[in-house]
């Protein structure tokens, strides 16, 4: 339903960020560098690191991308059931009120049949004009409580959609940002650069991982926007039928004085 919006894709994308080793662990590096010649051995170890620097970039992007689709299906095939939902609800809300009709119409029509007067047909009518006057009052105001619902849900969804939006845009910003200049780093001279520049680029990927669990914290936490809301509109819809209800009895004694005790 509507008050369920949880997106695993970004769980799943956040615990496959969280263990990726994008640069191997920071302690090999100072292994390798402890006893690197000065030569071209070290030259091609360098590289290789530079090397990786460049592929984990690569291999990340795809990453991000390829979640970033996943969670548009996602989001997308939600949005249909949610849609879906709606249109179902609506089908039965004017099922009822068709049925209701039908009712309405019959006991009108039993009313003028026990009418035996001018006066008794006049006051009828009066009551039978009262009640759809009722009926499409409190109708209104049912269909504006649920449109006002629904926009509201609608602005929740827009609004954890955003978010997500913007916390993964800033994460590969972050991502290229930094290890761009890790790479340019890893370019410099002298032959330990380049281990130095991978254990500073695994610490800028870590803070830009925590940077984006922070950011889409919130997104499974709207329960209290979502009941507020259906709180909303469960008020409104109920004082459509009391405001309903006063309005039938109203009428209805008008009708009673009429007939008597008829």
């Amino acid at each position: 339903m509507e008050t369920k919006l949880k997106n695993k894709i970004i769980l799943g994308m956040l615990a496959f960020l969280i263990s990726l080793p994008f640069l191997g662990p920071a302690h090999k590096a100072h292994a390798e560098t402890a006893d690197m010649p000065a030569n071209g051995t070290a030259g091609n170890a360098a590289s290789l690191v530079c090397a990786k620097i460049d592929a984990s970039n690569t291999e990340l992007d795809q990453l991000l991308s390829n979640s970033e689709m996943k969670y548009a299906a996602a989001q997308n095939a939600r949005q249909e059931t949610l849609l879906e939902s709606r249109k179902e609800s609506d089908a039965a809300l004017l099922s009822a009120r068709k049925d209701a009709d039908a009712t309405y119409a019959a006991q009108f029509a039993n009313l003028m049949a026990g009418a035996s007067t001018k006066a008794e047909k006049k006051a009828v009518l009066a009551f039978e004009k009262s009640v759809n006057q009722a009926v499409s009052a409190r109708r209104a105001a049912v269909d504006a409580a649920i449109k006002a619902y629904r926009d509201g849900v609608d602005g929740v969804i827009a609004a954890r959609a955003q978010t997500y939006g913007d916390a993964l845009a800033a994460l590969k910003t972050s991502i290229d940002t930094k290890l761009a200049s890790k790479k340019s780093d890893c370019l410099q001279n002298p032959p330990t650069a380049p281990f130095i520049a991978s254990i500073r680029a695994q610490a800028d990927l870590g803070d830009a991982r925590s940077n984006f669990k922070s950011k889409i914290a919130s997104l499974d936490k709207n329960a209290a926007d979502l009941d507020a809301l259906a709180a909303a509109r469960d008020g409104s819809v109920n004082k459509a039928e009391a405001d309903f209800q006063a309005s039938i009895q109203t009428a209805a004694a008008v009708l009673k004085v009429v007939f008597g005790n008829k």
